[in-house]
């Protein structure tokens, strides 16, 4: 699948779940992987969940979502690229540049995106 590109205007999505600490993932997680996963477009927490999760999973009261756009993380120093899949056709990927590191100012920088 050819990624096509992301305006800066275009509304990102990410799932998370009150569960988890915290409910929404800011950094990769640690020697497996180099992003954080979004969603295209401004969707509800069914959406999400069903975007993210089996097909099958049952939403629940516990499943969040908040947006972004692509144009505030991009301002905010990351790369946001799409990457869709054929199981996840709206897949983004965030990355920070190879030469940064995803410490704790890059999470605090991810967070602040998804502020009003």
């Amino acid at each position: 699948m050819v990624p096509d590109a992301l305006s800066n205007s275009e509304t990102l999505t990410q799932y998370g779940h009150s569960d988890s600490r915290p409910p929404f993932r800011n950094r990769p997680r640690e020697w497996t992987e180099d992003e954080i996963s979004l969603i295209r477009g401004p969707l509800g927490k069914e959406e999400a969940a069903r975007a993210v999760r089996d097909r099958r999973w049952e939403v629940s009261a516990k499943d969040q979502v908040r947006q972004t756009t692509a144009g505030r993380l991009r301002m905010a120093g990351f790369s946001v690229t799409s990457t869709g899949t054929p199981r996840n056709p709206g897949h983004v990927s965030v990355r920070i540049d190879l030469e940064k590191v995803w410490d704790d100012d890059a999470c605090a920088r991810f967070d602040e995106c998804f502020g009003n």
